[in-house]
């Protein structure tokens, strides 16, 4: 993913749980499979997934090579609803937020932000990550943030 441009696209799917380490072994080989299958028009894809901070699973298509189609994204989507069954876990739940608190990374309801900022357990320097980034630019800048520079902070 370093090589790719930094307008490559990205998706970012956040698990309802952590992966354990051999599930993280298991699905970087599937990812690895798929990516090198991917393809939009019968034209390979450059493409690449990993799992990250063993929460994540981020898709990223190079498309100053090849772009990636509508069928080739609903491809991308039925292989992560396959993992989704595999794994017993959600990767489409946009009403969770991942973030950092005291080092350990939990994943909470996005109802319980505001909450834990009211509280004090989590302030504006909290980092957190941020499943809506959509090109690799964005992605190296902002995937992992404080709170107060992403749109989280709007949600308190």
């Amino acid at each position: 993913m370093e090589n790719f441009s930094p307008q490559s696209k990205v998706w970012v799917y956040q698990s309802s749980r952590p992966f354990t380490e051999s599930e993280i072994v298991e699905l970087n080989n599937k990812l690895k499979q798929f990516s090198v299958q991917w393809t939009a028009h019968n034209q390979q894809l450059l493409a690449s997934g990993n799992v990250m901070y063993d929460r994540f699973i981020v898709l990223m298509v190079d498309e100053s090579q090849t772009m990636a189609s509508g069928c080739s994204i609903d491809t991308s989507v039925h292989f992560i609803k396959q993992v989704e069954q595999d794994y017993k876990i959600e990767l489409f739940n946009r009403t969770i937020v991942n973030l950092e608190i005291n080092g350990l990374l939990q994943t909470i309801s996005l109802d319980e932000l505001s909450t834990k900022f009211q509280s004090g357990e989590i302030n504006a320097s909290t980092i957190v990550f941020d499943p809506l980034v959509q090109q690799k630019k964005d992605f190296d800048k902002g995937f992992r943030t404080a709170l107060s520079e992403s749109w989280m902070m709007n949600m308190i």
